[in-house]
């Protein structure tokens, strides 16, 4: 009798082996993955909901208000990538 070949469609294969608390940092894991993935274009909506008060408040032209999205999108690039190591 032949031997049943995996599935190769499972990025994690749970097995017998595996403990409850691999299985739980996994899913810890990817809880914080989908909540970061969600943040990002979150929080950049919100510096472009904000860019007419930040106008008002500083009297600045629009060229230097596309640098204030444009440097938050750069800065929250350069610290998501630390961040994914931990």
């Amino acid at each position: 009798m032949k031997a049943k070949a995996p599935d190769k469609f499972y990025i994690f294969k749970i097995t017998d082996n595996v403990t409850i608390a691999q299985k739980t940092n996994k899913r810890t894991v990817m809880l914080f993955a989908t909540i970061a993935s969600f943040l990002t274009p979150f929080m950049a909506s919100l510096v472009n909901v904000a860019l007419p008060q930040i106008e008002n408040e500083l009297t600045v032209n629009a060229i230097l208000l596309s640098q204030i999205t444009k440097s938050f999108l750069l800065t929250s690039a350069i610290f998501a990538v630390p961040f994914e190591h931990c």
